[in-house]
C-alpha cells in the first residue's frame, strides 16, 4: 500500500510510471501535464506510429470519470488512442491499457443503462457528469500494452 498523499502527486507519479513503462519496452515517451490532465505521446523507435495515452489513476474502489467522457462509438480500423487506467491499490502498480474509443463507447452504453433502470434519472441528482469505472469492465485490458504496437517484437 502506498502512503497518503496529494492526489496530483498520485496522477503526476502515474504519468511518469506510464512514460517509464513504454521507454521499458522500447517504446519513445514524452510527458504532458496540464493541471488535472496528464498525457503521455508516444511513438515506436522509427517514428512511424504515433499514439497519444491518457493517463487516469486510483487508490482504492474504482476509476472516476465523467458522463461526458462517454459517446457512440464504433472500433476504427487504426488505434491511436488510448486511455492507460493505473491501480496503485497493491503493492505494484497495475495497466490497464483501454483503447480510447472503446472507454468512450464503455461509458456511454453503461450510462444509457443506467438511465433507462431509473426512469432517465439520476438517483440523487440530475445534472451530476460522475461516472465510475469498475474493473470488471476494464479486466480485458490488463497489461495489454502489446496492442499499442510500438514496442520491437522479439526475433
Amino acid at each position: 500500500m502506498y502512503p497518503k498523499v496529494s492526489q496530483s502527486n498520485l496522477l503526476r507519479a502515474a504519468g511518469h510510471l506510464v512514460t517509464a513503462e513504454v521507454l521499458r519496452r522500447g517504446g519513445i515517451a514524452a510527458l504532458d501535464i496540464s493541471g488535472k490532465q496528464v498525457r503521455v505521446a508516444a511513438t515506436n523507435a522509427q517514428e512511424t506510429r504515433k499514439i497519444k495515452l491518457r493517463v487516469k489513476y486510483r487508490t482504492s474502489g474504482d476509476w472516476q470519470t465523467s458522463t461526458s467522457e462517454g459517446s457512440p462509438q464504433t472500433e476504427p480500423t487504426v488505434v491511436n488512442e488510448y486511455w492507460i487506467l493505473v491501480d496503485f491499490s497493491d503493492d505494484q502498480p497495475t495497466y490497464y491499457v483501454v483503447p480510447a474509443w472503446w472507454i468512450a463507447n464503455d461509458i456511454h452504453v453503461r450510462h444509457q443503462k443506467y438511465l433507462d433502470d431509473h426512469g432517465g434519472h439520476r438517483r440523487d441528482n440530475d445534472a451530476s457528469t460522475h461516472h465510475r469505472i469498475e474493473t470488471h469492465r476494464v479486466i480485458r485490458w490488463e497489461q495489454a500494452w502489446d496492442q499499442l504496437g510500438i514496442f520491437p517484437t522479439a526475433r
